[in-house]
């Protein structure tokens, strides 16, 4: 069966609950000199769509996945942005890392500098441990002596939406409507002058971050260890 939202039935959803034409002006974003618009409606729906795919992603829905990356000798870090996946999403945080098909043990900055108190000068060699850089890199200790594929599994962002056609299918069909409440809400904040639609945000923003929260409860509780290393605790589980 097919997945049922495209991102045209997404943007027409969004102008449906505003209330709005589909020839709405609600989303445009002028140009500055009185012009016509520089970003028509339906271009700043998507983006908000595409906006709320990552913050549930990161937030509440993990995306499980992997990419390669091919590591030059004498590199001893990375940035996941530049980790080929697939898939066409995204790596935003990884959960384990391979060197020619075998494991690297994953470990802390502090607890390297303790357990190699010369670390940083240490000769190269074939990695042994990995650890995450900053929020969006990696590190390998020793520092590779030859190029190789390094294998990372971890969470993803979908791939971002573009064409009419396309549809975000790593989400289960009936939390689609999540995206929709999110763009619908930032749609209706920017539009300060009209207060029918300023009236709606608070009603799409509650719909979206109910949604959230009960994905999260729901993640702490199926998977409670994925939750733990990359998702923050609800209040109530506290």
């Amino acid at each position: 069966m097919a997945y049922p939202y495209q991102l045209s039935d997404l943007r027409s959803d969004v102008l449906s609950r505003l209330g709005e034409p589909s020839n709405s002006r609600a989303g445009d974003l002028p140009n500055g000199t009185g012009g016509a618009a520089e970003i028509i409606t339906a271009a700043t729906i998507t983006q908000y769509l595409n906006e709320a795919q990552e913050d549930l992603a990161r937030g509440c829905y993990p995306i499980l996945d992997y990419g390669t990356i091919t590591v030059p000798a004498g590199t001893q870090s990375f940035a996941l942005a530049v980790v080929s996946v697939p898939s066409g999403n995204s790596l935003w945080a990884a959960r384990g890392l391979s060197w020619n098909n075998l494991p690297l043990q994953r470990c802390s900055h502090s607890a390297l500098e303790v357990w190699y108190p010369t670390w940083v000068t240490d000769i190269t060699g074939t990695p042994q441990y990995w650890f995450d850089q900053g929020e969006d890199g990696i590190c390998l200790y020793p520092r590779p002596s030859a190029t190789q594929t390094v294998m990372i599994n971890g969470l993803a962002l979908p791939k971002r939406l573009v064409e009419d056609t396309d549809a975000p299918t790593w989400l289960q069909s009936d939390l689609a409507k999540l995206l929709v409440f999110y763009a619908a809400s930032m749609i209706a904040v920017k539009n300060a002058q009209n207060a029918a639609l300023q009236a709606r945000a608070p009603v799409w923003r509650q719909e979206y971050e109910a949604g959230k929260s009960e994905l999260l409860a729901r993640l702490w509780s199926n998977d409670p260890h994925l939750a733990g290393a990359h998702y923050s605790q609800p209040a109530e589980s506290k």
